[in-house]
């Protein structure tokens, strides 16, 4: 399940490339778990069809992370035993099985365990979280470039315009720039939460 992530663990994998010169695409394990699973209970729109001009340019997504503790964990053993809890809890369930050991008998920290925006994670939480994000459309889509660049240039050119205005200091012109910087804040966090934007 190697989905050549990003150093921004917030970034759901679509695709990653093999090949000597990286010329074939293959999805990633949460799309191809997602995929397996929408077919299978005949969800549509299909997840990849929604996200098709993202994958087609081997783009991200970002989702929100679930804790750990909010994924159901059923023992391999007891799956393995045929207990009755243990299979009840994994009839019709996407099932990741993974590791979710110490690194050494006498000490508590974790194999695999890394920071997330939830805290610390063991990996395989990491492709639950994936394909937890992607079913519930808990996505968010990057900003093309160049709309970054030009939102960029234009909020730097009204900052530049505030700092002229304040070269003569006053209390009226001070609050203004206060706010002015609130709201480009704000209208992020908008475009973020509402919008499904992202700026990467």
């Amino acid at each position: 399940g190697w989905d050549n992530g990003s150093d921004d663990m917030r970034k759901v994998p679509l695709v990653t490339y093999a090949g000597r010169n990286r010329e074939l695409a293959c999805s990633s394990f949460a799309l191809q778990v997602v995929d397996a699973y929408e077919r299978s209970t005949h969800v549509a729109p299909l997840t990849r069809w929604r996200l098709r001009n993202l994958i087609r340019h081997g783009q991200y997504v970002y989702t929100a992370f679930l804790p750990q503790c909010s994924f159901p964990r059923v023992s391999a053993v007891e799956g393995y035993r045929g207990k009755p809890a243990a299979l009840a809890a994994l009839h019709h369930r996407i099932v990741l099985i993974g590791g979710n050991r110490t690194l050494r008998a006498d000490t508590p920290a974790r194999a695999d365990s890394h920071d997330s925006p939830a805290g610390p994670m063991v990996g395989m939480y990491y492709h639950a979280n994936y394909i937890e994000g992607m079913l519930d459309d808990r996505i968010k889509a990057p900003v093309a470039r160049w709309k970054a660049a030009l939102l960029d240039v234009l909020l730097a050119a009204s900052v530049m315009w505030l700092v002229w205005l304040l070269r003569r200091k006053s209390l009226r012109k001070l609050m203004a720039f206060l706010m002015a910087v609130f709201v480009a804040i704000a209208l992020a966090y908008v475009a973020f939460v509402n919008l499904g934007f992202v700026l990467d």
